[in-house]
């Protein structure tokens, strides 16, 4: 593109000198004047005079032309190879984002592939401390130690999220946080993974509800379910903001 514009300047530029040059020698003829009372010798000399500068004006045209053909064509031939390359480009910017399209399907699939199923028997949550939702003195210290060893046995299961287990110990809540960058939360075996964890849970009666909060990456938004205990003393969905 920038040698396309210093051809247009240059093309400009012809024009202008060719003006000038037209105008100069046009100027040099029109001064030339041949009167009557001149001697011979000085009419001719002055007539010679006056063809020699017609002929540079011819001159000074042809060559203007002949430069200004040449810049015409380059200018012609250089947008052609612009979009030829363009089109190019183009077409090979349309194929890396197919190729992408096509890698991001096939990791979205083996991601998909690779999740393990939640054993529907549980993974043994009951053996971890619960007693800390009943201790009206709960240490931090020993919240995070709930949190992280309830994380450490559903991780497996719910990696691909990277899950965070926080727990309100004042509303004897279980807050389960997933990262789904890759939109897999709504996944069959995600589905069963989450209603493995939900039941497993329903078993443990200090605890009221749960809530599952999905942070969308690419639909960005968050997803919040909320389980709660229902008459069955069992742990239902109550509703999905």
């Amino acid at each position: 593109m920038i040698l396309l514009e210093c051809l247009m300047f240059a093309l400009f530029v012809v024009l202008v000198v060719l003006f000038i040059l037209i105008y100069r020698t046009e100027s040099k003829i029109k001064g030339i004047k041949i009167r009557s009372d001149l001697r011979p010798e000085v009419k001719k000399k002055l007539y010679r005079n006056k063809l020699q500068e017609r002929e540079k004006q011819k001159i000074a045209i042809f060559s203007s032309g002949v430069v200004l053909v040449f810049l015409l064509f380059s200018s012609y031939f250089l947008v052609v190879q612009v979009n030829s390359s363009m089109r190019k480009a183009k077409k090979e910017l349309t194929h890396v984002q197919e190729l992408n399209q096509l890698l991001d399907t096939k990791y979205h699939q083996f991601e998909e592939s690779t999740i393990l199923l939640y054993p529907s028997g549980g993974v043994a949550l009951l053996s971890c401390d619960w007693n800390v939702l009943s201790d009206e003195h709960v240490t931090v210290r020993k919240k995070s130690s709930l949190e992280s060893g309830i994380t450490d046995k559903i991780a497996p299961y719910f990696r691909v999220f990277n899950p965070v287990v926080m727990i309100d110990v004042a509303a004897l809540q279980v807050n389960l946080i997933l990262f789904d960058n890759e939109d897999l939360y709504h996944n069959s075996v995600i589905e069963k993974n989450v209603r493995y964890f939900i039941e497993e849970l329903a078993s443990l009666s200090v605890i009221k509800s749960v809530h599952i909060v999905v942070n969308h990456q690419k639909l960005t938004d968050v997803e919040t379910f909320i389980y709660t205990r229902n008459s069955y003393n069992q742990l239902s969905l109550e509703t999905e903001q």
